[in-house]
């Protein structure tokens, strides 16, 4: 899971150990949990931000020498849609 430390982390440890090297990374999370705002609540922007926020953050601290490291982020941090506060946040961070 992406946006557990802990299995980020272990996996990228795990490639290094095994002598697996990681050349590069492509971060493309894609996950939509709409609601206006008064019916957001936090577990609509867990939702999104686990795979988003934390998965990019968690790859971005435990990767080491890569060739690449792309994250696809969308245009709604700057052009959202109604119902998307916790989807444009995520990908502002981004």
């Amino acid at each position: 899971d992406i946006g557990e430390e802990f299995a980020v982390k272990n996996l990228l440890e795990r490639l290094e150990i095994f002598e697996k090297p990681l050349k590069g990374i492509f971060h493309l999370a894609g996950i939509l949990d709409d609601a206006t705002l008064p019916e957001q609540d936090w577990n609509h922007f867990e939702k999104v931000f686990r795979p988003k926020v934390y998965g990019s953050f968690y790859l971005h601290q435990y990767s080491k020498n890569l060739d690449f490291f792309v994250m696809f982020s969308s245009i709604a941090s700057s052009l959202g849609s109604p119902g998307q506060s916790n989807y444009a946040a995520a990908n502002a961070f981004m």
